[in-house]
């Protein structure tokens, strides 16, 4: 597709995938006979369907016409966009095609008359009105489940309000498009097929994991969002489905202002009599407090050269902002895991000399109060509950990509990625206390820093000082630092923990698998540990997820994209999408089934 149809085929798809899952929820919100789980089915659908209507809102920051929304974008993130919209699409096509005979706000809204008409590009781009006001049920009837991150809630506001922050309470217009209450077996086979639990489960998580790479693409959106606008404004003021959206321009914010020279600390130290508190908490078994520690400067003491006492002081200047990072991110993406980080409590210095700096974070909501484990401890524990299943593995790679990328795309750093950074927390279902292996968290940010940040080269050292640590490092941070950390080195340390979860093994155990004797240089271990990629991963993990190994490692097809904004479209592409189980599986991806249904064309009416 040429670049000048790119926005008419985003704003076509798109209008299709809304209506649908409009008429995906308003439809299961009526069925008869579905078990007790159909309203959290529903919250779900909503909650999607809220997602999909803020990213269109901020995507088109008040374009109202396709010709406008070309000048909204450049085409190769416009054409990223499309790529998962059609996945999206394909995916719902046998809803989509239902909601073409039955459905009239399908009809109105998709049908040849509107935006698919010939003159597209100077149509406008309307969508229906909020979903609540087009369904036959009360905001109260909707109250009673809530959804954060697609889990049933409690909330006191409806629909509305999760969008918009408030609405009323009162009985809404029935939609004329609305058809009867039914019930699954009244159906043909084709319609019945459409509704059954087993496939709205599946176009549902199709649905979330898609929207959910849509938002991978937020930093590349938000960069050119103007902040007086209505939208602008909208976002920063945050609430509900915008969050996300803030949280990126904060990051942003924070990095372009640490690059011009003037940082904005939003965060005050807590007194370092609290943090001990924290401190002797966070020992206590039944505490669910974690803290960090953060020492300014390891250089060795004797070590008093200019490198060494500049960045002992810039340090002292990093971590209110790197508290800044940290709170910013609790606020605003801990519900969504947009960046994998903790809800943060507060950062303090001990005042003896030679004083640490001290990051002190709750456990995740619900988490049980037993110390978490790291994807290390995982690896070599010889228990058979802590040997994660292949969807587990592909899912914990796919999401610690996405929050690297996130926080790249944004100007920060982390600078600290292994294995042993990566927390998982337990949580207690009827008494019984479980590891929640779904969600991975995360930590050891005490080096996280902004993109343009000081980061001292030191004298070269060939040779490893720490293996345990080094064997993570990029060959130009190798033993002692050679060159300033960029980007590069922090992709390439991913590298090395998505070749671990493929292989399951630690990287010092491949280390001393490919090195019995030697004393290796860091381009040693770059090279043993890409050779190992190529020998082992296309077995166990499939070759898309091989080959974003092999990218991380070596890293020069990214290098091009550095501090530009289709960094994050070309990482999303490159790896996080390749660290896919629905490469191996393209089940999961689309609606495939022992017998497909008629032809809704060959389906006799009810």
């Amino acid at each position: 597709m040429d670049g000048a149809g790119i926005p008419e085929a985003v704003a076509i798809t798109f209008q299709v995938i809304y209506i649908t899952s409009r008429f995906i929820y308003r439809e299961v919100s009526k069925v008869k006979g579905f078990h007790d789980g159909k309203m959290k089915m529903v919250s779900k659908y909503r909650y999607e369907i809220a997602r999909l209507e803020a990213f269109w809102v901020v995507l088109t920051h008040d374009a109202k016409t396709i010709a406008e929304l070309s000048s909204k974008g450049p085409p190769y993130l416009l054409s990223a966009i499309h790529v998962i919209l059609m996945e999206i699409r394909n995916a719902m096509n046998p809803y989509s095609q239902l909601a073409r005979e039955v459905d009239e706000e399908y009809q109105r809204y998709c049908g040849q008359s509107s935006i698919l008409a010939a003159d597209a590009k100077t149509a406008a781009m309307e969508l229906p009105p909020d979903i609540d006001e087009a369904i036959g049920l009360t905001v109260k009837d909707l109250d009673t489940e809530s959804v954060s991150d697609g889990d049933v809630q409690p909330k006191s506001g409806g629909f509305f309000s999760f969008l918009s922050g408030g609405g009323p309470n009162k009985k809404l217009e029935k939609s004329s498009s609305e058809i009867a209450p039914f019930k699954l077996k009244e159906l043909p086979q084709g319609i019945a097929w459409c509704f059954q639990e087993r496939q709205l489960t599946k176009s549902l998580n199709i649905l979330k994991s898609k929207v959910t790479e849509l938002y991978g693409l937020s930093p590349s959106i938000v960069m050119g969002l103007d902040l007086n606008s209505i939208v602008g404004r909208k976002v920063n003021t945050g609430g509900g489905t915008f969050n996300v959206f803030k949280g990126h321009m904060q990051l942003q914010k924070m990095a372009k202002d640490n690059a011009s020279g003037r940082p904005v600390i939003n965060v005050e130290p807590i007194p370092w009599e609290t943090m001990k508190g924290y401190i002797n908490d966070s020992q206590q078994s039944s505490s669910t407090i974690l803290v960090e520690r953060k020492d300014t400067g390891n250089f060795p003491r004797d070590s008093m050269k200019l490198p060494a006492i500049r960045e002992r002081k810039e340090e002292e200047k990093y971590a209110p902002q790197l508290a800044s990072l940290l709170a910013s991110s609790s606020e605003t993406f801990v519900e969504e895991t947009t960046i994998g980080t903790l809800p943060f409590k507060g950062f303090a210095k001990d005042p003896t000399p030679n004083g640490c700096f001290s990051f002190a974070f709750n456990y995740p909501k619900g988490a049980a109060s037993d110390k978490p484990l790291s994807l290390r401890f995982l690896i070599l524990s010889k228990r058979r509950e802590h040997k994660l299943s292949l969807n587990d593995r592909f899912n914990i790679a796919k999401m610690i990509s996405r929050y690297l990328g996130t926080l790249h795309s944004d100007g920060w750093l982390h600078k600290s990625i292994c294995s042993q950074a990566i927390k998982f927390f337990f949580t207690e279902m009827d008494k019984i206390v479980l590891l929640d292996t779904s969600t991975p968290y995360l930590t050891d940010f005490g080096f996280s820093r902004p993109l343009d940040a000081y980061s001292a080269p030191r004298d070269a050292a060939s040779r490893a000082v720490d293996l345990d640590v080094d064997v993570y490092r990029h060959p130009d941070r190798f033993g002692q630092p050679s060159q300033y950390f960029n980007t590069i080195h922090d992709i390439y340390s991913l590298g090395v923990v998505l070749l671990e979860i493929g292989t399951w093994k630690t990287a010092r155990q491949i280390y001393d698998k490919m090195f019995r004797e030697e004393d290796p240089t860091g381009e040693d271990v770059k090279e043993a540990f890409i050779r190992y990629a190529r020998q082992e991963l296309s077995h166990s993990m499939g070759s898309a997820y091989r080959d974003a190994v092999l990218l991380c490692l070596d890293g020069e097809k990214l290098r091009e994209h550095l501090h530009e904004p289709s960094f994050a479209v070309e990482f999303q592409k490159n790896v996080v999408r390749k660290v896919d189980v629905a490469l191996l599986n393209p089940e999961t991806t689309d609606f495939v089934d022992e017998a497909e249904p008629p032809r809704y064309d060959d389906i006799a009416p009810p």
